[in-house]
């Protein structure tokens, strides 16, 4: 049977049908169509050119090419830097828009609670063409690049910028907002190199007595239950995509190269990581969502618990199974 690769450059789910095995290698193959669900469409383009100013903001440039719908600003007063979302109001399904507004709700609250480790949300303007959020600029830039140039890091330094990641993730949960797209490329880094989670566009509030099945995120950091289609809740994928961004922090690299992997669970050891470390990666990427880590078990892990002074005396697992789990994509990019 044919099997598809996690190899596509945005590291988008829009548009692609996932081919996958079953679980119990019957010989059954299942089609799960992955609808487009993106907030709006990332070409930006005469209607951009046309607009200089933002309410008190100048726009400056676009952060990359394919995403041009994120400007970098200065206002026209202050001199601060922000970062701006344009959404078109004539790209938007009034579902889209409705997602918008949600992402505006959300960033709202988030905001009013000022963590240190979420995006704050500075100013929103709407016109009739478009919807904007000016946000606060982080200076640092992606957290994927900056894995990237260095192959990985230290897990002395996984584990700081983790435990960062970890603290705004609480801060959501407890909130009842569930992020649904935690990636290396929605988390940046300020001046300080200090982590700054971002992009709540696919982010919902969430109850304890109501499921969810929307199929949406990013394929390689995406848990099988988002893959297969099933009911979620929402903390729980999170707390999957969380131990793909740790795997990725420490080796530069993906945990699963097929989709198959993601389903049956399916990774190589890191390298050179404590056996602490190990085991936490082990807790968070299980298969099935009710044995997973919960947000409080990770919190209170052994690994995450640890000071630095015990991360660089801790065992570390030597014997090791070369990977030939895919390499970060320098051209994935975030949606």
């Amino acid at each position: 049977m044919e099997e598809y690769h996690l190899q596509d450059n945005d590291g988008n789910i829009n548009g692609m049908s996932c081919i996958i095995e079953d679980i119990n290698r019957k010989s059954v193959t299942t089609v799960i169509p992955c609808k487009a669900v993106p907030l709006t469409a990332t070409e930006v383009d005469y209607s951009l050119e046309k607009i200089r100013t933002i309410g008190d903001y100048e726009l400056k440039y676009a952060v990359n090419r394919a995403n041009k719908h994120i400007q970098i600003g200065v206002h026209k007063d202050t001199k601060e830097t922000v970062a701006i979302k344009l959404l078109w109001k004539t790209q938007m399904t009034p579902e889209e828009f409705q997602r918008a507004k949600r992402e505006i709700d959300i960033m709202r609250q988030l905001t009013e609670l000022n963590h240190p480790y979420i995006i704050r949300l500075l100013d929103t303007v709407e016109t009739e063409s478009y919807i904007s959020l000016v946000l606060e600029y982080g200076s640092g830039g992606e957290l994927h690049s900056f894995i990237q140039e260095r192959g990985g890091l230290p897990e002395a330094d996984a584990h700081r910028l983790f435990l960062q990641i970890l603290s705004a993730l609480k801060c959501c949960h407890e909130n009842k907002i569930v992020h649904r797209d935690l990636k290396l490329q929605n988390i940046l880094l300020d001046a300080q190199m200090n982590i700054k989670l971002i992009d709540f566009g696919l982010s919902n509030f969430v109850e304890a007595s109501s499921f969810q099945r929307t199929f949406c995120g990013t394929p390689s950091y995406a848990s099988p239950e988002i893959i297969l289609g099933t009911q979620y809740r929402g903390p729980e994928v999170d707390l999957w995509s969380l131990g793909v961004v740790l795997y990725s922090m420490l080796t530069s690299r993906f945990p699963f190269e097929k989709v198959s992997d993601i389903i049956k669970g399916n990774y190589s050891n890191p390298e050179n990581v404590s056996k602490e470390c190990l085991d936490l990666l082990r807790r968070m990427l299980t298969v099935q969502k009710e044995e997973r880590a919960t947000l409080e078990q990770v919190l209170n892990h052994p690994w995450t618990l640890m000071s630095e002074n015990e991360l660089s005396a801790t065992e570390i697992q030597v014997e090791i199974v070369p990977s030939k789990r895919r390499k970060l994509d320098p051209a994935d990019k975030a949606a």
